[in-house]
Parts: structure tokens; sequence; C-alpha cells
């Protein structure tokens, strides 16, 4: 799923875990229409790891979707009922459940709670000229 011009930017990287997509559009698209579809991704026991960082990105698990089956972009919905990983030992988990997303009373349920230590994430993931 990568385009074939940037495949040798992981030559190195190393991965593992489950990953599924599926999804539908149903309807006609044109300039006054959109289909209705539904896009679901999961994510299970994950992980990524370049060689010259000191950690890897672990434990990765997400379960997402995004639906609009009427295919009337006010009534879009995502839901995000799980997020967890692990940056080194930090660990990363966050829900979200957003409806009427592209109307102008939209409903957001959401949660986010980590534990980050500065220092090592600054080594996982280098930004020249910060420190932390």
């Amino acid at each position: 799923m990568v385009p074939g011009m940037y495949t040798e930017d992981f030559d190195d990287l190393e991965t593992d875990g489950t990953f599924n997509l599926s999804g539908y559009a149903k309807g006609i698209y044109n300039e006054k229409s959109l289909p209705g579809f539904s896009v679901e991704l999961g994510v299970q026991n994950a992980y990524f790891h370049y060689p010259d960082l000191p950690e890897q990105v672990s434990d990765i698990n997400i379960e997402a979707k995004a639906d609009c089956p009427s295919g009337d972009l006010n009534k879009l919905a995502i839901m995000v009922p799980k997020f967890h990983a692990k940056l080194g030992q930090n660990p990363i988990d966050a829900r979200l459940n957003m409806t009427g997303v592209m109307s102008d009373a939209y409903n957001i349920d959401a949660m986010a709670k980590a534990k980050l230590n500065l220092e090592i994430l600054l080594a996982m993931f280098p930004m020249e000229g910060y420190e932390l």
C-alpha cells in the first residue's frame, strides 16, 4: 500500500502485527450526490522499529470506523473506540466518537491518556534544535 517511490525509505523498517481494512461505497457520485460509505480499520498486536532509533513503537491496537450510510456528510460518524500504543515504555490510550462531523452542530466524545518520558521520546523521534 506504499507507493514505490517511498519503499526504499522502509528497507530497514521492522514491523509485525495484523492489519485489516474493509469498506464499501454504494450509490451515485456526481456534483450533487455522494454515495453512502463505510470504512473500518483494525490493527492488532503490531509494532514497528527503525534500526537507528533506540526504542520501538509496540503494542499497537486500533479499532476505527467512518460511517456515512446515506452519503449525507452532515450525518458522517467517526468512531475510534480503541487506540493503544507504546512509544518505548510510554503508553498512549485514546478513544473518539464524533457524529455530525460535517454539520454545524457536531458532537464529540473523546479521551486520551498517556505517560510520556520526553527524554526517551526525543531519542526515538529526534527533532533537531529541540532540547527537553
